[in-house]
């Protein structure tokens, strides 16, 4: 028989999916009106009894193809409930970020001085824009989201089979915070899915001599990948780091050196476009990104990233746990920081954007949807 997922997988990562999606409940039903506050505790049981009877419904055979029709109809569900969303009515401008700098692009226009349907400026790096060039090109640049969801179940049927992918189709698709990205067209857990999904591909295969028999190429996707999102060094370095101090000084150095030539040549196409904008503009991609750290906060957090690169070597299920924790502990320390300089201490103003935390979101489901997590 099947064993419950928060007993062999991460109380952890559990406790982080509930909170992150009741968060989202709480913020978004009480703006609605405050009468709507049932929903969080109603919302806290559909989680606790989904933890609960997920394994014991996936451990009847019969039921796994018609869950799959199910949550596949879901998703199709998903996908029309983004479309019947006019995206112009919503106040999350991430996918304006992305879809009006393509514009621009494609009409031989610097694409940082693109403003988004809310006036504000895109964050994401050049690749990330590339990356979703083609779901312009198709008139919508929220179906990333699909496409990248659609390969983290992939990755995960590829290594641990078609259950652990029901498991997984089941939490992103029944996560109030994964539903509210997909309606507002957000790029940001995608851009963790696909992060997670590759890593989830590479685990059992990376080792110190993977890394040194290809080292080149490893830094080469480090450096694309830092050119779309900073936040996802994070679970990357996590990953690489304990490897990367077993290949050798001569290698690492090699390692640096190609992921800065890298680095530059995935940007310095829009810096020599424009250098003054793209490096000196007050809204450009880099202080979009940082505005909201303090190098107080970096140097606190250090030595416990530190820490876990140290703890979670050589364990999947460590280096998971570790990553969750280093995600949402970065979001909360910048956001009590916040706190403390603003005298603001309500989670739900507008000032602290509560989806940062659904970053973790992927590699929660990663823990429980892993082979020994049911």
């Amino acid at each position: 028989m099947l064993k419950t997922s928060i007993k062999t997988s991460s109380p952890l990562a559990a406790i982080s999916y509930v909170g992150i999606n009741l968060l989202f409940v709480a913020k978004y039903s009480l703006r609605v009106s405050p009468h709507l506050w049932p929903l969080i505790p109603l919302a806290a049981l559909f989680y606790i009894l989904l933890f609960v009877f997920m394994p014991r419904l996936l451990a009847h055979g019969g039921l796994h193809r018609p869950l799959f029709i199910a949550l596949c109809v879901l998703g199709l569900g998903l996908v029309v409930l983004q479309y019947a969303t006019d995206p112009f009515s919503l106040q999350v401008d991430r996918w304006s970020a992305l879809h009006f700098p393509l514009q621009n692009l494609v009409h031989g226009q610097y694409p940082y001085m693109a403003q988004t349907h809310l006036g504000g400026y895109a964050s994401p790096l050049p690749m990330w824009q590339l990356f979703h060039l083609p779901f312009f090109l198709m008139g919508n640049v929220g179906l990333s989201v699909f496409a990248v969801m659609a390969f983290f179940f992939w990755t995960i049927y590829r290594r641990h089979g078609f259950i652990a992918m029901l498991h997984a189709m089941t939490f992103t698709l029944c996560s109030v915070a994964v539903v509210y990205e997909v309606i507002v067209r957000s790029d940001l857990i995608t851009n963790l899915m696909l992060v997670a999904a590759i890593i989830n591909l590479l685990y059992p295969h990376f080792t110190p001599s993977f890394m040194r028999r290809h080292w080149c190429m490893t830094a080469v996707c480090v450096a694309l990948f830092t050119c779309t999102r900073l936040s996802v060094l994070l679970p990357i370095t996590l990953f690489l780091l304990p490897h990367y101090l077993h290949i050798g000084l001569k290698r690492q150095t090699a390692m640096v050196a190609v992921y800065a030539v890298v680095l530059v040549a995935s940007l310095i196409w829009v810096a020599l476009w424009d250098s003054q904008l793209f490096f000196h503009f007050a809204y450009n991609p880099w202080t979009l990104q940082t505005r909201q750290g303090h190098i107080v906060d970096f140097l606190l957090f250090v030595p416990l990233f530190c820490f876990m690169c140290y703890w979670q070597r050589g364990s999947e299920t460590r280096y998971l746990n570790a990553t969750v924790l280093m995600l949402l502990v970065f979001v909360l320390v910048t956001f009590l920081h916040n706190m403390i300089l603003e005298c603001n201490y309500n989670i739900f103003s507008s000032a602290f954007d509560i989806t940062y935390f659904s970053q973790a979101l992927p590699f929660c489901i990663l823990l429980f949807s892993r082979h020994d997590a049911i």
